[in-house]
């Protein structure tokens, strides 16, 4: 983002310093050093927030809470907020449109469409392992929860969160240093991306299904255990149990892995991009129209994915 509006050495942040070291110079002391900058702060921020929020303050809530109802003037002001809220994000997408109108028609289709289709395909392949990873993930967690561990279940809780503490481009820069002598780049490129992106997104499904496995373990456990379930009788209560909140993670995933930069930056190739990648190299060349055609195209899917996360969670 910051490079597509015109960044630089001038105005830059910590992810794009390890990205211009990496590609624009190769330095990779010094893009090494700055991801161990960048994951510093992060982990104390996180370390902190989860000190004050005893570790849970990630997982949604679960009924039973009480919303304060504004007065008058608060509920004015709340409205103003939300207001000014919705102005700043929806104005830079209605100037999208005009733009539109001016498309040249030498344009191209095919490169958005095969965009696209590299950015589906990559998505479903991170998101359907995440969502399966999430479930195994939270197995340990919820036997410590039923065992009465719960300092076992919080360190668990904040491994499971790792991508918080260690960002897109910390994770991207090890591993970039780890697989240059090792493997093919070019040929390992989007394998890599893959790995990374479910790496990235695996908390977030893991914090859409861990109210509802405990809370499936709170009410039926016990049940479980006294008629003597078979492992396979059991799995397909819970995933019969899960339903919308395991479309929900699913639907989260997809939505994360499809608007990926910062991993591609690194291990993406010329011969085939995504269409985040496509929309940055439109905007970087000045190529406006298409830019904004692309970005719609993107803002088209991922807000259908959005529909179908809210849509889940109010039946989860």
């Amino acid at each position: 983002v910051v490079l597509a509006l015109g960044g630089g050495p001038q105005a830059t942040t910590l992810e794009l310093a390890i990205y211009q070291a990496l590609k624009y110079d190769f330095n990779l002391p010094e893009a090494l050093t700055l991801a161990w900058v960048q994951f510093t702060i992060a982990g104390t921020l996180f370390a902190l927030l989860g000190r004050l929020g005893g570790g849970s303050w990630l997982v949604l809530e679960q009924g039973g809470s009480q919303v304060p109802v504004p007065g008058r003037w608060g509920g004015l002001w709340h409205g103003g907020v939300y207001l000014l809220c919705a102005l700043f994000l929806l104005l830079p997408l209605l100037v999208l449109l005009p733009v539109l109108a001016h498309i040249p028609a030498s344009l191209r289709l095919l490169p958005l469409l095969q965009a696209l289709w590299n950015s589906l395909l990559l998505a479903l392949a991170c998101a359907v392992p995440a969502t399966l990873l999430a479930w195994l993930v939270l197995w340990p967690q919820r036997l410590a929860q039923l065992q009465g561990r719960h300092r076992r279940r919080q360190l668990l809780e904040w491994l499971s969160t790792h991508a918080l503490t260690a960002p897109a481009m910390v994770l991207s820069v090890g591993w970039y240093v780890f697989a240059l002598p090792r493997l093919r780049l070019e040929h390992w490129g989007p394998v890599l991306v893959v790995l990374l992106n479910l790496a990235l997104t695996l908390p977030f499904a893991v914090q859409q299904l861990r109210p509802r496995l405990l809370q499936f373990d709170a009410q039926y456990a016990p049940l479980c255990a006294g008629l003597k379930l078979a492992w396979q009788e059991r799995l397909t209560l819970e995933w019969r149990w899960l339903g919308g909140s395991l479309r929900a993670a699913f639907a989260l995933a997809l939505l994360l892995a499809m608007g990926d930069v910062a991993v591609f930056a690194l291990f993406g190739d010329k011969d085939w991009t995504t269409l985040p990648w496509l929309i940055y190299r439109y905007a970087s060349t000045y190529r406006m129209q298409e830019a904004a055609l692309a970005s719609l195209l993107l803002l088209g899917v991922c807000g259908l994915l959005v529909w179908v996360l809210e849509r889940e969670r109010a039946h989860a």
